[in-house]
């Protein structure tokens, strides 16, 4: 026995095992004679090919289609939802690690798209060419994507929700929230930054979510004005103290004395204390 089955064909031992089925022969013979990683995928081609499950078919016309028969290729198949088998679509996948980070971005992205299926996720990837795997997350999200922020508005802040929500502000504001090379939305979906329409003055307000070690907190990172335009001092002051009455912090920097700080000014020096320095910085949203 022993001696038969290291000088017979992996297709003669499937053969013997499982019957002399033509399909299941000739998707043994697409392994091109090299042995799969173990014996068990030797079963998983027979239990495919066999079946009459509606998932197996699916996995059996990828089989047929393949031009080439792999461990990885059978991994692949374990691992891929039903709406993503088929054959286009999986010959694009490249290895069985490939298909375990696209059903991890799936997972995502249907958690966190309340109205996107997985069969619009399967024709997205099957038409999405060279895209990478960023690339296509990020226009779902710009198509599909919500927000759960755990914000709740109120008089003063109406948090955007939605792709929807970001494009129209994009479009009013003339800013950056719907760039995808910007990835706004992505950020928001993934919970590390939130945003906000301020209800008494034409501004965004950016928060940026971080963690000091034990808590999270939430952190004002912004005020921006449409098309980048400026953003009064005391507008600004008025928006974070506002936050702040919600438990939103804003970074703190280091100060002196106005004495001091006029004096620095006076000699120019730039801004020691970096007051103004982090205004620059918080009042542009790039466009």
């Amino acid at each position: 026995m022993t001696e038969w089955l290291l000088n017979t064909t992996p297709r003669k031992i499937v053969e013997q095992v499982y019957g002399g089925s033509q399909p299941l022969a000739t998707i043994v013979l697409k392994t091109g004679g090299a042995p799969l990683d173990a014996p068990a995928y030797y079963a998983q081609i027979a239990d495919i090919m066999l079946s009459t499950a509606a998932r197996q078919k699916r996995q059996a016309r990828c089989l047929v289609q393949a031009q080439n028969i792999t461990s990885s290729l059978l991994r692949t198949l374990t691992v891929l939802r039903d709406d993503y088998l088929h054959p286009a679509l999986v010959n694009d996948i490249t290895n069985s690690g490939m298909a375990q980070r696209i059903e991890l971005v799936s997972g995502f992205l249907l958690n966190t798209c309340p109205d996107l299926t997985a069969g619009i996720l399967a024709q997205s990837l099957k038409s999405r060419e060279t895209q990478s795997l960023q690339d296509w997350a990020t226009q779902m999200l710009l198509r599909h994507g919500a927000v759960d922020c755990d914000l709740c508005d109120d008089e003063d802040f109406v948090f955007l929700r939605s792709a929807a929500d970001f494009h129209r502000a994009a479009a009013e504001y003339h800013n950056s929230l719907a760039d995808p090379d910007v990835g706004k939305l992505t950020n928001a979906a993934f919970g590390v930054a939130a945003y906000a329409v301020y209800q008494h003055e034409p501004l965004i307000v950016e928060l940026t979510r971080m963690h000091d070690g034990r808590d999270r907190l939430w952190v004002v990172e912004g005020v921006h004005a449409p098309d980048n335009g400026f953003v009064s001092d005391w507008v600004e002051d008025e928006i974070r103290a506002k936050l702040r009455d919600r438990g939103v912090l804003s970074l703190a920097i280091c100060t002196g004395s106005d004495d001091l700080n006029e004096v620095a000014e006076h000699l120019h020096f730039a801004d020691p204390f970096g007051r103004h320095a982090l205004r620059r910085r918080h009042r542009r949203l790039r466009r």
